[in-house]
Parts: C-alpha cells; sequence; structure tokens
C-alpha cells in the first residue's frame, strides 16, 4: 500500500513523497483451531502423537504426557456427554409414552367419579384424584415432580373410593406410578450427569485450545518458512475452521 504525503516545506502543488507500508506477516491462530468437540479432539490428537516425537518443542506448564492425559481425559468426557444425551432423549421418550397413557385413561376415571358422586357434584372431587384445573379443562398437573406427586394420589383415591376393579384402577394406576417414577428419576440422574459431563468438557476444552495455540506459535517459530507444511502435518488441516 502507498502513501501520498506532501513536505510541509513544498510550494504550493507540492512535492511528493512516497511511503510504503510493510505488509503485515503475522499470522493469525485462533481461527485455526476448530469449535466443535468432535474436531477438536482429532486435532488434539494427532498433535498429541507427533509432540511425542518431537523432541524440540517444550512447553514450561505443560508436558506432553500431561497433554496426552487431557486428550484422553476429553476424549472419555465426551463420550460420556454423548451417551447420557441418548439415554436422556430414551427417558424424556418414556415419560411421553407414559403421558400419552395417562390422558388416555383420565377421562375414564372422571366417569367413575361421576358414576359415583353424579355429574353436578364430580368436580369438587377431582382433586382428591390428583386433578387440577389445566388448559381450561381438567387434568393431571403438567409439571413433572407435581405429575408424580398427583399419580400417587390418584393411585390412593381410586383404592379409597372403590374403583380399584375397574379397568383402570388400583392395578392400572399402581403401575404406572411405578413406570412414571422410574422414569423421572432417571431422566434426572441423565441430566445430572450431563451436567458434570459439560464442566469437565468446558475445563478440558480451555486447556486443549490453550497446548494448541501455544505449539502453534512454537511451530510457527521454527519453521517460518515451511510453516503452513508443517502446520498440517502436526494435524491442524485447516486455514480455518
Amino acid at each position: 500500500m502507498k502513501q501520498f504525503l506532501y513536505s510541509p516545506d513544498a510550494a504550493i502543488g507540492g512535492s511528493e513523497t512516497t511511503v510504503s507500508t510493510p505488509t503485515d506477516t503475522h499470522i493469525r491462530h485462533a481461527a485455526n483451531l476448530p469449535n466443535k468437540d468432535a474436531a477438536l479432539l482429532a486435532v488434539s490428537e494427532s498433535v498429541n502423537t507427533k509432540w511425542a516425537t518431537s523432541s524440540f518443542v517444550a512447553l514450561v506448564w505443560k508436558t506432553q504426557a500431561d497433554f496426552a492425559n487431557d486428550v484422553s481425559a476429553f476424549e472419555t468426557q465426551l463420550a460420556n456427554r454423548n451417551t447420557e444425551s441418548g439415554k436422556r432423549s430414551q427417558h424424556t421418550q418414556d415419560l411421553e409414552n407414559l403421558d400419552t397413557s395417562i390422558e388416555d385413561a383420565l377421562p375414564y376415571v372422571k366417569s367413575y367419579i361421576a358414576e359415583k358422586f353424579g355429574p353436578p357434584d364430580a368436580r369438587a372431587y377431582y382433586a382428591e384424584f390428583g386433578i387440577v384445573h389445566r388448559h381450561r379443562t381438567y387434568e393431571l398437573p403438567e409439571d413433572r415432580q407435581r405429575r408424580k406427586d398427583a399419580l400417587r394420589m390418584m393411585v390412593d383415591a381410586v383404592t379409597a373410593n372403590g374403583f380399584d376393579t375397574k379397568q383402570y384402577g388400583t392395578a392400572w394406576w399402581t403401575d404406572i406410578k411405578t413406570r412414571y417414577d422410574a422414569a423421572l428419576a432417571a431422566a434426572a440422574t441423565g441430566t445430572g450427569n450431563i451436567s458434570g459431563s459439560v464442566s469437565g468438557l468446558v475445563t478440558l476444552r480451555t486447556t486443549l485450545r490453550r497446548v494448541l495455540h501455544s505449539i502453534l506459535l512454537l511451530l510457527e517459530a521454527n519453521y517460518p518458512d515451511t510453516f503452513e507444511q508443517v502446520r498440517r502435518e502436526w494435524g491442524f488441516q485447516k486455514e480455518t475452521y
């Protein structure tokens, strides 16, 4: 790039002075590091393998052996997160299937109540069965924990009011409650496990990126003329991610 400057002492019309601005050749490395965890793991594994046989690469704050442990831990945490995510989807589907069964059975219970207490008074007894006013109608609570408690009330009320031998009586609601409690507990455990995995991944992700950035700087310093080729040999396959 050229800039044309005029001498302050030049005559009107000015004499031109040409100043060349040097080209910035510094290589930016932030974009050379993957943002996605799977890609970050792949690059980290490649760099770790190369580092193990490259004695000239040394970091004061991180050894190759420690980095290898970090890469292994990251792989484990990533696998755990993916596994738990899959399980959570299964548990969520189980709960949704149970919700459908509950919604299908509830009109029958309402008919039992109306038959015993009469249609005009039936709604007054809904609360005993865990039934609440929701969405302009009467259903079990939508909140998972409240629905769990409502199912307990349903089992007790169905039995207490003599509906235990009905098609949707004590046995049916007890089975639904048992399965619902198990699915809800499994979903909560999976959510906790995912939170733990995510927390561990955040810490390890930061560590891996710091090491990779430092190694890129070392490679640039040691191979100023062939940096792009060497960078790829170490596993940094893309200029940007």
